[in-house]
């Protein structure tokens, strides 16, 4: 009995150790050091460039289209939002599986 026990504890460790290698999607926080090139800062000892970053609308400048409703004509204009970060902001990000990309979500406290 006790070799199936130690056998058991020896296949849950393996099996931890392989999920943690394979990185899983993590939350990670990080600060802007520098917005061009924009570099961000993770811990002490990871600094990140533009390659290993994915920038979604709510922290990069890019362009939508509204469309403004008259009483007799709909017109669709092009807007530009200017969103991009700063140095010194913080940042909210999603470590991708592997650990390579990290997916800037969103700043940690939105400033307008």
């Amino acid at each position: 009995m006790s070799y199936e026990i130690e056998l058991l504890k020896i296949i849950k460790r393996a099996a931890a150790e392989a999920f943690e290698a394979s990185k899983p999607m993590v939350h990670v926080y990080g600060k802007v050091t520098s917005a061009a090139p924009l570099t961000i800062q993770v811990g002490q000892a990871l600094s990140l460039g533009e390659e290993h970053l994915i920038l979604t609308d709510a922290v990069r400048d890019h362009v939508t289209e509204l469309t403004r409703e008259d009483s007799d004509a709909k017109e669709r204009i092009r807007y530009t939002v200017h969103r991009a970060l700063s140095v010194g902001e913080e940042v909210i990000m999603l470590r991708c599986a592997g650990g390579q990309k990290y997916i800037v979500l969103c700043r940690k406290e939105a400033t307008i």
